[in-house]
């Protein structure tokens, strides 16, 4: 057990299992996430540009803008796949200020939390801090209804 451990702390220090290295941003307006690593595949959701996606792996696909390397992602148990021309590495965000009954505005959902951009989904489907990734990150206005900058007032305090 002290060997396994010691080789975890081993590879932290390296930089091999950074906690930050599977945060992606996303760079364009719209990316497709596909049920395969092909553009022919079927599109299971589309990410707006500044959403953070966490990746499972990278495995190679069909070519695009010169690249074979395609991000799997779990999208809520199912395997979905961005290419990487899609997404850069993230930019890790300042945790949110304690005593604030809702987030500051520049700063969205936990990356870690793994939401996906679902305007279709209802306030009652979802948690507060999805409810503001859904209005910041994905664009999903009908989120705000009386456009005070809190999403999903039964759900999100302070609105």
């Amino acid at each position: 057990m002290r060997k396994l451990f010691f080789v975890v702390i081993c590879l932290l220090a390296a930089g091999t299992l950074s906690a930050q290295s599977n945060q992606l941003t996303v760079t364009v307006n719209r990316a497709n996430v596909r049920v395969c690593p092909e553009t022919s595949c079927q599109v299971l959701t589309t990410l707006s540009r500044g959403a953070t996606i966490t990746v499972v792996d990278t495995v190679q696909g069909q070519r695009v803008s010169g690249s074979t390397s395609w991000y799997k992602l779990d999208l809520e148990g199912q395997d979905g796949y961005l290419h990487s021309s899609l997404a850069r590495q993230a930019t890790p965000t300042p945790a949110p200020r304690r005593g604030l009954s809702s987030p500051p505005a520049a700063t969205a959902a936990p990356a870690s939390a793994g939401y996906i951009c679902n305007c279709a989904k209802t306030c009652s489907q979802m948690t507060c801090d999805e409810a503001y990734f859904q209005l910041r990150q994905c664009g999903c206005s009908r989120r705000d209804g009386d456009k005070d900058g809190v999403p999903c007032e039964n759900v999100c305090p302070g609105g």
